[in-house]
């Protein structure tokens, strides 16, 4: 209280956890099944989402593990996740 009345802003410790440039437990199964040829839609199938939330899962697992394709993605012997 005697932050807010002098003016400073504290962070709020509400909301989900962020991961960061780590995957998040359901980036790792969507990497897992890309990474064994799965398509966007059998992914949405096998997890129960719409291809559009794969489609986005798909785009933070790229990014997060600096690949360009699908195709670069590996199983996690060969890759650290």
């Amino acid at each position: 209280r005697v932050l807010r009345g002098e003016g400073v802003v504290t962070p709020s410790r509400r909301g989900r956890r962020g991961y960061g440039d780590q995957l998040s437990p359901r980036e790792k199964e969507v990497a897992r099944l890309v990474a064994i040829g799965h398509t966007n839609r059998e992914i949405a199938d096998v997890l129960f989402l719409s291809p559009r939330t794969i489609e986005q899962h798909v785009a933070k697992v790229l990014r997060k593990l600096n690949v360009a394709s699908r195709a670069d993605v590996v199983s996690p012997p060969t890759k650290a996740w």
